[in-house]
């Protein structure tokens, strides 16, 4: 009991709350009575020692969800981002560079790319548009060396003229002193 005391704090109001953890359900439960029942988030707030902004975001978070119930602590959301719409974020700031990822993200509910629940958010788009960059630049960079390469070794290929002649008369001068015709005594032995 003594460890709870130390981890909790008093807000403005007088009432205590443990810092990072959620509002307990009961105390969820009496903010949504309060709240049918008519009362405003401000009178609840002074009546229940719990500050505006909380009950506040409770009351929306059931107007919009229809649950009081906290969400879960830590963890991330789940991955929204398909290599379809990864592709039209990419596709967008290649047609317009001056793009901002917001601006980018209302084009993806307005052209009905996504619905406003499983939009990408602003950090995501800019994370897509970075490692899009990345990798663009990189193949860019393996483009340049494979032309290097190549001219590197096309200028080692390159063998003076009088050096082909001289070859060319070896391979002449060989193939005349070879036997040319076989049959089948000479392979059989």
């Amino acid at each position: 009991m003594e460890a709870a005391r130390n981890d909790s704090s008093m807000n403005q109001l007088g009432g205590i709350y443990l810092n990072g953890k959620p509002l307990p359900v009961e105390m969820r439960q009496q903010i949504l009575f309060l709240s049918l029942c008519g009362l405003r988030p401000c009178d609840i707030s002074r009546q229940l020692l719990v500050s505006h902004g909380c009950v506040s975001k409770i009351l929306t978070k059931y107007l919009e969800t229809g649950t009081i119930l906290p969400g879960c602590i830590g963890g991330s959301k789940p991955r929204v981002t398909t290599p379809f719409i990864v592709s039209k974020i990419v596709d967008y700031k290649k047609q317009h560079q001056t793009l901002f990822a917001w601006e980018i993200r209302e084009k993806l509910y307005y052209d009905g790319i996504c619905p406003k629940d499983v939009l990408p958010s602003v950090s995501s788009i800019n994370r897509i548009l970075r490692k899009a960059q990345k990798r663009s630049e990189k193949a860019e960079e393996l483009k340049k060396k494979h032309r290097k390469e190549k001219h590197q070794f096309e200028a080692q290929a390159e063998v003076p003229g009088d050096v082909i002649q001289k070859r060319s008369r070896e391979v002449e001068n060989y193939d005349s002193d070879r036997k040319i015709g076989f049959t089948i005594r000479d392979i059989l032995g």
